[in-house]
Formats: structure tokens, C-alpha cells, sequence
């Protein structure tokens, strides 16, 4: 067991001024000597500015203001200046549970091969619709406590968020700057065709679906360069849902449609920047299957099984790895 880490929680904000204070608050009461909370306000237009005000010049905390560059922007800025072992996320209008942090630093000390710990949250909040919507939606991403394995070829195969919303997202401070890099000039999707926008129910929606997210990014970043992630299937956050949750809001087709779009772009992206090797080879997947847990919902590591068939078929490698790989697809996490 190494020693317990330091912890730096970085904190983004844009106009969350009214739920800003608790987010704060939460975090302060669990932190211990040595570990610091950096909140960026990303150019609020509330009463942010007065929040933070009461909380600037303590030892503990730094207060960055910019000029609105967006969520992954206030991110990326927030790594920059960040000196704990260990980076935790944070959304301004979520805050940590009770006992969190102290379960953090059990797990990096515990394990010091990981370097990626996702949380479960627990959504709540005034859109009572929205809260349904997503808890239905995190049930299905949740696996049994412990090491995951590797998931380097689903992100890339098929876009697998092997991870949780932002605020349940840590890594050590080597790996998000391996990561860095490459989310720090994220790039809007491009806009759907009017065809496509009428199929998909679109029109009348913002443009936030054709952002990258930040957790979208980071986690998919991090089992492309093969971090080692745990999944800690314990609440350990208050996953605010309300009104402008914009991705909470979108009917479910709207929903799977950009989930596909998202993961294509970030395929043709990852290629470009020499990440992966394309097509992998069925061997590498195999690898992959055998070594890795899949997820406690049944039609969930049901679906994957099929896209992991799916990648094989279009892998490089002779019909005999093919046909093993594919063979060891119906016993695969099961032990």
C-alpha cells in the first residue's frame, strides 16, 4: 500500500452561482492538509463572482477567472495549475457525498496500478423527468466494484464511456497530462443535415449536443492510452439534474443519434493523431474480451458483445483469429 495521495479537485463553472456554494462547501469539508480545490469560472454572467468572492485568499482554494472558453476549456486551465497526486472533476452544480474523498485516497493507496477511478452518482434535482431519464440511463454503465480491464479497442471500436458524468471522474495527475494534449483543442461536430435533423426530431435543439464533452473526451482518452480504471460502484456524488441539462433532455432517439456521432468523429480523430492502429487486429480484441469485466446489466453486455463481434469481423487477422476471438465472446467476463 502506497501513501495516501493529495488531492486536487478542480472545479468548472458558468452561471451555477446558486448551486456553486454547496459544490464548495462539500468538497472543503472532506479535504485534508496538502490538498487544494481550484475552481475556474469560465465568464459567469450571475452571481458566481460574488460566491467566490467569499471563498478567495483561503490557503486551500485558487480562483481563476476567464473569459468564457467553455466547459473543456475551464477544465484544461484548471490541470494546468493543479499540483495533487490525484485530479478530481467537478461540475459546479454537483457536489460530493458525504465520505467520498476519504474512499478516493483508500482506492489510489490501495492500488497503486490504477490511474482512472470512476464513482456512481446519484441523480436528483427539479426535473423529476430528467432524474428518471438518467438514472435509467447510469444503471446500465454500472459494473461490479474493482479493477475493469482493458478498454483501449471498445472506446475506439465502438465508443464504450467506460466512466461516469464528470463530477464522478478522478485520474492521477500523470495521466490527465498524457491526456491534455489531446482535448484541449476540441472541435464542434458538424451540424446535421435538415433531412437528418427532421428524422432525428433535432430542430428547435441547441448546439450543446455537437460539443464534445469534457467526460466524454477525457474518459475515452484515457482507455485509448490504456489506463488502468476502477469502478467504484458505491454513490459517491449528487448528480444534480435540472433545466439545463440539455443532454437529460433529448428524447432517446435524439440521444442515440449523438452518442453515434460523437463516436465516429472521435474515431476519425484519434486515427488522425496516430493513437490507434486501424483496423486492430483480432488477436489484440481477443486480449482485450478475456482480460476485461462487462457491465451488471444484461442487455447492456449483451449489446457490447455483439460490437465487439462486430469489430472482429472487421479486424486484420486470419479467419482462425477471427473465429477465436469470436469464441471467446460468449464467456467473456463472466469469471
Amino acid at each position: 500500500m502506497s501513501a495516501a495521495p493529495t488531492l486536487s479537485i478542480l472545479v468548472n463553472n458558468y452561471n451555477y452561482g446558486e448551486y456553486l456554494g454547496m459544490a464548495l462547501d462539500h468538497a472543503l469539508a472532506q479535504m485534508l492538509p496538502g490538498d487544494e480545490l481550484i475552481v475556474v469560472d469560465d465568464g459567469s454572467t450571475d452571481n458566481s463572482h460574488e460566491v467566490l468572492a467569499q471563498y478567495r485568499g483561503r490557503d486551500n482554494v485558487q480562483v481563476i477567472l476567464q473569459e468564457n472558453q467553455g466547459q473543456m476549456g475551464a477544465v484544461c486551465n484548471a490541470v494546468d495549475v493543479a499540483s495533487g497526486d490525484v485530479l478530481l472533476l467537478l461540475d459546479s452544480d454537483d457536489y460530493y457525498l458525504d465520505g467520498y474523498l476519504e474512499r478516493l485516497r483508500a482506492i489510489y493507496s490501495e492500488h497503486p496500478e490504477v490511474s482512472f477511478v470512476c464513482a456512481r452518482g446519484e441523480p436528483g434535482g427539479d426535473n423529476a423527468e430528467g432524474v428518471q431519464t438518467m438514472a435509467r440511463a447510469l444503471s446500465r454503465t454500472f459494473y461490479r466494484r474493482g479493477v475493469v480491464g482493458p478498454s483501449r479497442w471498445s472506446a475506439y471500436c465502438f465508443g464504450e464511456f467506460l466512466g461516469v458524468p464528470t463530477t464522478g471522474n478522478s485520474m492521477r495527475r500523470e495521466l490527465a497530462e498524457r491526456i491534455l494534449p489531446y482535448v484541449r483543442n476540441h472541435e464542434f461536430l458538424p451540424p446535421e443535415p435538415p433531412h437528418i435533423a427532421r428524422i432525428f426530431r433535432l430542430l428547435g435543439t441547441t448546439n450543446t449536443p455537437q460539443r464534445y464533452t469534457p467526460d466524454g473526451l477525457i474518459v475515452r482518452y484515457a482507455s485509448v492510452l490504456e489506463a488502468v480504471k476502477y469502478h467504484d460502484d458505491r454513490p459517491g456524488f449528487f448528480y444534480r439534474i435540472h433545466r439545463s441539462n440539455k443532454f437529460a433532455r433529448l428524447s432517446w432517439l435524439d440521444r442515440q443519434y449523438h452518442q453515434f456521432l460523437r463516436s465516429y468523429s472521435l474515431r476519425q480523430k484519434m486515427y488522425a493523431e496516430d493513437l490507434v492502429e486501424q483496423p486492430p487486429t483480432a488477436r489484440a480484441i481477443q486480449v482485450e474480451v478475456q482480460a476485461r469485466r462487462f457491465p451488471l446489466h444484461r442487455r447492456r453486455r449483451r449489446s457490447m458483445k455483439v460490437r465487439y463481434a462486430w469489430a472482429v469481423l472487421g479486424s486484420k487477422g486470419s479467419v482462425v483469429d477471427k473465429f477465436r476471438a469470436l469464441a471467446a465472446l460468449p464467456g467473456a467476463g463472466k469469471a
